[in-house]
């Protein structure tokens, strides 16, 4: 690679290069794993939001319930806008993390209008909501609808 070639693919000056990403992986099936439809995740997300609801229900009253799902919410957009700005921008020059960033977040900037690029890949989005919800269920003894707020924020 020469001092003139793109540091990743698809990175020309200006350009915003607009419709369906290529596949970033070799296995076709793969990349559909990694970048998923937005369909596709509202459809994973949603039985988890109504699942907490459910199991939060009866646990205390319904104006707490309301405030620990906003606070869930307040939690996702705290740590999608952190982690936006530390995690995905940071931007390793070269080897395994480099392929690694290019995978899960620049080609995202690439092809901006592609909707399979336009959410969380589910290899984050999958460990980051399970966590939360455990974390809160489990460790933190909040109430479920905290998880559900987080879904929510995230699906939002």
């Amino acid at each position: 690679m020469t001092s003139q070639t793109p540091a990743r693919p698809g990175n020309y000056k200006g350009a915003v290069r607009r419709g369906n990403a290529p596949a970033v992986v070799g296995r076709r099936w793969l990349d559909h794993l990694i970048h998923v439809h937005p369909v596709t995740t509202v459809a994973m997300f949603t039985p988890v939001i109504a699942a907490c609801v459910w199991f939060s229900l009866g646990e205390t009253d319904g104006w707490a319930l309301v405030g620990w799902a906003a606070a869930g919410y307040v939690t996702w957009t705290l740590s999608e806008y952190w982690g936006h700005r530390i995690v995905l921008h940071y931007e390793p020059e070269k080897g395994f993390g480099a392929r690694l960033h290019y995978i899960l977040h620049g080609i995202h900037h690439d092809y901006p209008t592609d909707p399979r690029r336009s959410i969380l890949s589910p290899l984050l989005s999958i460990p980051m909501v399970g966590g939360t919800v455990y974390l809160a269920s489990g460790l933190g003894s909040l109430p479920l609808t905290f998880g559900a707020g987080y879904t929510f924020g995230y699906l939002s």
